[in-house]
């Protein structure tokens, strides 16, 4: 797990993971975890939500084999359920300089992933984020990435807040980024009802984002997954959602560029919902349309 170690109290990276009921799949993600090759510290720490069907035994299992490492936060009761921000309670006791982020049904393929990005970031320090590509599972096949393919310009390897607000084209397993603490506590992040985004863009206030190239995590896409279970329109009405959010509350120039977003989307659903006749709903899109353009 270690060569050359460079010696210090504090980890130099904290891996935070978000798990629940991932019993299938949360042994790939602790052991991609616990295989990389770095001469830093690392601490792993791994939020059950009070899972119930027997991930939290296999989470023990490698508490116990790497005391010290493995620093598991274990909910009585489901947070998430409760509204809560669970990413915001994990990144909270983050004591790396960096963080990197991978949930309990994805996993990294590269041993070497996180030296190369932390020796990336060490190197440039006008850079807040590094990522890099990913592989798709999906029924049991490892594809290419289709998910980001249209909203990621591979014309270049270096982006900001403003090519970051056209659209997320990062995926969550490839994310290493500095740790800022007080960003983990803006109401735009805690009241977000999709967080990576919103962190990736208070993030990007700070600094640039860099693409390294290769693909060294996979993204599963499975029945069990928080959002690729979701139906399209519960999606589209949760990115509507988090867009208004954004239009509302973020101080930024690209702001421009959200809310052009939302237009699009909130136009899209007036009509449809005109075709359907669901007046109150046309009607709060109205208003929202109005007042979102008039801020």
């Amino acid at each position: 797990m270690e060569s050359q170690l460079i010696e210090s109290d504090l980890p130099l990276v904290s891996i935070c993971c978000i798990t629940y009921n991932h019993k299938d799949f949360i042994a790939d993600a602790l052991n991609g975890f616990i295989s990389q090759q770095t001469n830093f510290r690392f601490e792993i720490i791994i939020h059950d939500d009070a899972s119930t069907d027997g991930t939290t035994e296999i989470v023990r299992q490698f508490e116990l084999k790497y005391a010290g490492i493995v620093k598991p936060i274990y909910q009585l009761e489901n947070q998430f359920s409760k509204g809560k921000k669970i990413t915001a309670i994990t990144l909270s006791v983050a004591k790396g300089k960096y963080v990197a982020l991978c949930e309990g049904d994805d996993f990294w393929i590269d041993p070497f992933k996180l030296q190369k990005q932390v020796d990336f970031l060490e190197s440039n320090p006008n850079y807040v984020i590094c990522f890099h590509g990913t592989k798709i599972s999906r029924n049991g096949e490892i594809l290419d990435d289709y998910i980001t393919k249209t909203r990621l310009d591979e014309t270049k390897t270096t982006y900001d807040i403003f090519d970051l607000s056209l659209g997320n084209f990062i995926h969550t397993p490839t994310i290493v980024f500095r740790n800022i603490p007080n960003i983990y506590n803006d109401p735009l992040f805690v009241n977000s009802p999709i967080g990576d985004y919103i962190l990736l863009l208070l993030l990007s206030k700070q600094g640039l984002i860099k693409r390294l190239t290769g693909d060294w995590a996979v993204y599963r896409v499975h029945g069990g997954g928080i959002w690729s279970s979701i139906n399209r329109t519960t999606k589209n009405d949760n990115i509507i959602k988090y867009l208004i959010i954004l239009s509302l509350g973020f101080k930024h120039p690209a702001v421009k560029n959200i809310k052009a977003r939302l237009n699009k989307l909130l136009l899209k659903r007036i009509i449809d919902n005109t075709k359907s006749l669901k007046c109150k709903r046309i009607f709060q899109d109205i208003q929202t349309f109005y007042r979102v353009n008039k801020s």
